[in-house]
């Protein structure tokens, strides 16, 4: 197996490194995949339209016609006879059937003779059929034909020709048809005559043998009687529950010590107890004024209660003679209720045998009297068919009315050449994409690695023969143009985000912040001590590989000066970038903040570069506060910096908005 030289590296000075294709490669008309597309996009299309437009044109040519069932004699308004054998459906059921009688073999074959003898057009009948079709239109009696060729000349002659030989089926089957019917009716009009007759006969001798004197039931004398004795023994036994209720009424009444007396004697009562409550209270209003002695002594007053006295004695004598006569009377009317309905019920008794013995007559007299009522209906239906039946014009003019006839079409109804020529062209154009991907997967022969593009980087292997290429063309990438993105920066998050973020932390989570947010790594937040604070001038000192002095406020210090240990994180156990990371993504997570995992150490870092930037520092000192930066990284921050000459640190802001308002 050949074997490749291992992978070279080339770093180059540019900022973008990205590289369009070679120019010394063959153009895209040339290369063998557009080749390829082209033979077969062309040989299908070529191939595709060739059948499209060499396909005949289709021609179609209609008429409408109305055609309605043949109103037969025997086909009454309302109903629908069955005596009747030639009734023919109506509606869907009448266009169907049309359907069937249009492309009948009888019809066709003498249209095809007609068309010959008047149009000289020799068409067999299986021709015929296959030319023309039939379709109802729904919900209604409207029939379209058709009739569809490639000849449009010959299509109008075959419908209109077609529709003749329909009309005058349609005219001699009418005849026919009156005529025979006639005849049926006649004969039945006869037959029932004769029945309704005899019909009539035996209903007057049943009326004289059962003595049968009106046609009504409840006019008869026996069922009149049987009616009145009903009515009658309803209303008595309704009044023996009136008369029943009343006495229970009057006699509980007693029981329980109640008031009961005659209507008559109730306003004498009424009188002396009104008259009784007044000396009751000109008694109390006495009693109240004087004493016994002076009442004893004093003959117009002693005579009060002597007075109320005899008209209490009078009210008690009139209540107990009222109760008496109030309870005589009640069971009086009970007594005479309940012997009347014994007296109706007794005569009931005796009539209900004669009655039912007229009930089954009568009931055997109405069955007569509806066989003979039916077949006067019939026989009044046969007559008004034959009145009709007589004064009808069918055979002058059939129920079909000829709506729109042919005409010659102008236009083909198939096929759409354009539609078809477009689908053509649309399936070639996939199948040269399709040919490709086929000519790419039969001739690959292996992957061979790509280049790898990375910022200031280019890994590429180089082939043999590779170099006597390079060779021959000096320089040729320091040319090019670049094609590749910047790097996407990191996410930025407003100060009133971060001031959230910090609000919700502890102190160990605000320390993190406050470093990070003052340009701070996380490699250098994690060697932090107590002795790089210098509190007086509101210095913080960054030792390692980028050993820096950042100004920080005196509000934020205040938090390390007392903090023990300083940061909080300096402990015993070592504290790694790594673990601070983890732990800032808990702070967002603790605070609600959305996708936490996007508040790293570099986000909070660029965050705070953004902020320093926007306020028009120079760019060149931006090393100063946040150490040394790539010159690529830093030439993307140039976008940050609004228009105009830069500003010294002096000049600036450094402590971030989030952080402003602490202490």
């Amino acid at each position: 197996m050949e074997q490749y030289p291992p992978p070279q590296i080339e770093i180059f000075p540019h900022q973008e490194h990205n590289f369009p294709p070679p120019h010394w490669q063959e153009p895209w008309y040339r290369s063998h995949r557009f080749k390829t597309f082209s033979i077969i996009f062309l040989l299908a299309t070529l191939i595709s339209q060739a059948y499209n437009f060499s396909r005949p044109a289709v021609f179609r040519s209609s008429a409408t016609l109305l055609t309605v069932a043949k109103t037969a004699a025997d086909q009454y308004i309302g109903k629908k006879n069955s005596l009747n054998p030639n009734m023919q459906g109506t509606g869907v059921e009448h266009v169907a059937i049309q359907k069937q009688l249009l492309l009948g073999s009888e019809i066709l074959a003498e249209a095809a003779r007609k068309l010959q003898q008047t149009e000289n057009i020799t068409l067999s009948v299986p021709d015929i059929r296959q030319m023309l079709n039939v379709k109802p239109v729904a919900e209604t009696n409207l029939v379209k034909m058709f009739a569809e060729g490639p000849t449009p000349e010959i299509l109008p002659l075959l419908i209109n020709t077609w529709i003749d030989v329909y009309l005058n089926f349609r005219s001699k089957d009418t005849e026919q048809s009156t005529g025979t019917t006639h005849k049926i009716i006649q004969d039945e009009l006869q037959s029932l005559s004769e029945k309704v007759e005899s019909k009539r006969t035996e209903l007057d001798q049943f009326r004289l043998s059962h003595h049968i004197s009106s046609t009504e039931r409840e006019e008869n004398q026996a069922l009149a009687r049987l009616k009145g004795l009903n009515e009658s023994l309803n209303l008595a036994s309704e009044e023996e529950v009136k008369t029943k209720a009343r006495l229970d009424a009057i006699n509980n009444a007693i029981i329980q010590g109640q008031a009961v007396v005659p209507q008559e004697d109730q306003r004498t009562i009424s009188a002396l107890e009104t008259r009784a409550q007044e000396l009751r209270e000109q008694i109390s209003e006495m009693e109240r004024r004087f004493t016994k002695d002076y009442i004893k002594l004093r003959p117009s007053l002693k005579f009060i209660p002597l007075e109320l006295e005899k008209l209490e004695t009078r009210i008690n004598s009139l209540r107990n003679r009222g109760k008496d006569i109030v309870q005589a009377e009640a069971q009086q009317a009970y007594s005479a209720a309940r012997q009347s309905v014994a007296s109706i019920n007794k005569q009931l008794s005796m009539h209900q045998a004669q009655a039912s013995q007229f009930s089954s007559r009568f009931a055997e007299h109405d069955a007569l009297k509806t066989d003979l009522e039916g077949l006067e209906l019939i026989h009044r239906e046969t007559q008004e068919r034959l009145f009709k039946l007589e004064a009808k014009q069918d055979t002058k003019y059939p129920q079909v009315d000829v709506i729109d006839r042919a005409y010659l079409p102008r236009d083909p109804i198939s096929p759409n050449y354009m539609r078809d020529a477009l689908i053509a062209l649309g399936g070639s154009f996939l199948l040269g994409l399709f040919s490709i991907w086929i000519a790419e997967f039969l001739t690959r022969t292996g992957n061979q690695p790509g280049p790898i593009t990375v910022p200031g980087v280019h890994i590429h292997n180089q082939i043999p023969g590779e170099a006597l290429v390079q060779q021959q063309r000096p320089n040729a990438l320091e040319k090019q143009t670049n094609y590749a993105l910047e790097r996407p920066m990191e996410t930025e998050f407003s100060p009133e985000t971060l001031h959230q973020l910090y609000l919700s932390s502890s102190l160990k989570g605000k320390q993190l912040l406050v470093l990070l947010l003052s340009g701070l790594t996380l490699d250098e937040a994690a060697m932090i001590e107590a002795d790089d604070f210098d509190y007086p001038n509101n210095m913080l000192s960054i030792t390692g590989e980028n050993p820096r002095l950042v100004p920080i406020n005196s509000a934020i210090h205040s938090m390390f000066e007392h903090s023990s240990p300083c940061p909080l994180w300096n402990t015993n156990q070592t504290m790694t970038a790594e673990d601070l990371a983890a732990f800032l993504v808990c702070l967002a997570a603790d605070s609600g903040l959305p996708h936490p995992e996007t508040y790293t150490g570099e986000a909070l870092r660029h965050n705070y570069i953004v902020y320093l930037l926007q306020q028009g520092l120079r760019l060149q000192d931006l090393e100063q506060i946040i150490g040394p930066i790539n010159h690529i990284t830093l030439s993307r921050y140039r976008h940050y910096s609004p228009p105009g000459p830069g500003r010294s640190i002096s000049e600036i802001e450094i402590t971030h908005p989030s952080l402003a308002n602490i202490g």
